[in-house]
């Protein structure tokens, strides 16, 4: 198996190879930039870009919980 990884961060490279330096990942720029072959592609931020429902409970019972505005303008939870 050959492990590349696509990390633009330097600091986070450093740390991946720290982690898995036995396995000598080698990093691409860009997923096209990966050899053509098959492959097992893992995407972290696709997973993290997904939108999903919360729910909290209240006083009032389970209450949807998602991000708004409060009344000065900033981010906050709302239900």
């Amino acid at each position: 198996m050959q492990l590349y990884l696509c990390e633009v961060s330097p600091r986070l490279r450093a740390r991946q190879l720290q982690k898995l330096g036995p396995f000598t990942p080698e990093y691409v720029s860009s997923v096209l930039d990966l050899p053509a072959q098959p492959a097992f592609v893992i995407a972290n931020e696709f997973f993290d870009a997904l939108p999903i429902d919360q729910y909290c409970l209240t006083d009032d019972g389970w209450r949807m919980q998602a991000v708004g505005l409060d009344d000065n303008g900033a981010l906050a939870f709302c239900t």
